[in-house]
């Protein structure tokens, strides 16, 4: 089927969504094809044409995508966390928040002038592709590999490069405006040795002696005296033989401690969470200890719920606490617990729960973890205006534990959301569900 005819189909059957996934797609020629919303995770699409294809708001997870023209494609808003794009033509593809998360580019890919702003790159590795031009703004780029990567002329303003490498990039007219968290020692400079200046000796230090330095007569030698005779030493008693010592017994082989390796990147995970935030009237008015204070006090929290084995990802920003969990139903439980916890101490707290995507960053060294708040997606970073005690949810999570009536009580209700950051003026009502957990 041609792009024509089915293109055409694809308008005819608008409710229709195409799943591919894992289909063996290898070599075909789908240049300008509507694919749209389909589904096409794990397929094989190696040295396919996708030049010109519409892939808006595709699912391509964990697709091979290596030697594939997809150069002037629509890709906005698409899934390829895990793809394999070794090779891949992608020069002036829109790619405006695309999941990209640990995807593998290889050394040849080619990202000319593609816009990828606001797209997820965590943990994307990219060393030697060519991205001159390419629009990386707002991007997240948290645990990349760009070593040896072509960034000449692009723009990573406001982009998040904690933890990236970019160890031998072209960095040539690249705009470094405002970026997250990137150590100076990931651009150094180039040098060049300059060779010591000799050391100046004054001259008179290689003046050579004269023959006037030295004295007229040399002073008449002693005369040598006969030494006087040594008393010959008294013969020492032969010693008493020792007993041979008992052989010590051999020491246990101690297990050598583990030694981190000092080379060991940090590791990221992006997927989809239950994202919660514990909103705190004041919290950012409060001292780093008192709110470490706080985050430490739910993390003792969730151990003892739920075992030494648990530890909840969490971090902060503004007044909210927030954190991660895999289940919708678990994170609307903890929330109504956290807020309990925090209520016994006299900290008054209201909670949000939405369903988006994040980037976990874990330590190599001791299996810290950290949640990466720049890189939870927009829609879960809303807040809402609620009241002491409230857990609200929107319409995207409440779709996920609708049916556990037995769980939950839900009350729907209009409040004012706005984003994270932003003042009261700004907010808007929206229909939302107050969530109350049967007891």
């Amino acid at each position: 089927m041609g792009a024509g005819r089915w293109n055409a189909w694809r308008k005819s059957e608008p409710d229709v969504q195409p799943d591919l996934s894992q289909a063996d797609l290898r070599g075909a020629n789908l240049s300008g094809m509507d694919l749209a919303e389909a589904v096409m995770s794990l397929a094989n699409l190696k040295k396919a044409n996708l030049s010109g294809a519409n892939l808006k708001a595709s699912n391509m997870a964990g697709s091979i995508l290596e030697d594939v023209n997809l150069a002037g494609c629509v890709m906005v808003g698409s899934n390829l966390s895990g793809a394999r794009l070794t090779r891949t033509n992608l020069a002036g593809a829109d790619m405006r928040r695309v999941n990209l998360s640990g995807a593998r580019f290889g050394g040849d890919a080619i990202l000319t002038g593609t816009d990828l702003g606001g797209a997820n790159l965590a943990g994307a590795k990219l060393g030697g592709s060519i991205l001159s031009g390419a629009n990386l703004a707002r991007s997240n780029l948290a645990g990349a590999d760009l070593r040896n990567t072509d960034l000449s002329g692009a723009n990573l303003s406001g982009a998040v490069t904690a933890g990236a490498h970019f160890d031998g990039a072209d960095l040539s007219g690249t705009i470094l405006d405002d970026l997250g968290e990137l150590d100076d020692s990931e651009l150094e400079d180039d040098y060049v040795e300059v060779e010591a200046e000799p050391e100046y000796v004054p001259e008179e230090d290689f003046a050579e002696p004269r023959i006037d330095d030295f004295p007229e007569e040399l002073p008449p030698e002693p005369e040598a005296l006969e030494p006087e005779p040594m008393p010959e030493p008294e013969p020492e008693p032969e010693p008493e033989p020792e007993p041979e010592p008992e052989p010590e017994p051999e020491p246990e082989p101690v297990a050598a401690a583990p030694v981190a390796d000092p080379n060991a990147f940090f590791s990221y995970q992006s997927g989809e969470w239950a994202v919660f935030s514990l909103v705190i009237n004041g919290f950012d008015d409060r001292t780093e200890e008192e709110k470490r204070n706080l985050v430490a006090l739910l993390k003792r929290y969730n151990k003892f719920v739920v075992g030494e084995a648990s530890d909840v990802c969490m971090s902060t920003r503004g007044d909210a606490i927030i954190g991660v969990f895999n289940e919708p139903a678990q994170s609307l439980l903890f929330a109504a617990n956290y807020i309990n916890v925090l209520k016994n101490i006299n900290v008054e707290a209201f909670a949000a729960v939405h369903w988006g995507t994040a980037t976990i960053k874990t330590d190599p060294g001791d299996g810290e973890m950290e949640l990466v708040v720049d890189s939870i997606s927009p829609a879960a970073r809303l807040e809402p205006i609620g009241s002491t005690g409230e857990i609200l949810v929107l319409e995207e999570l409440h779709s996920r534990v609708a049916d556990q009536s037995d769980l939950f009580d839900f009350n729907k209700v209009v409040r004012k959301w706005k984003r994270a950051g932003d003042s009261n003026d700004n907010a808007v009502d929206a229909v939302c569900y107050q969530v109350m957990p049967v007891n």
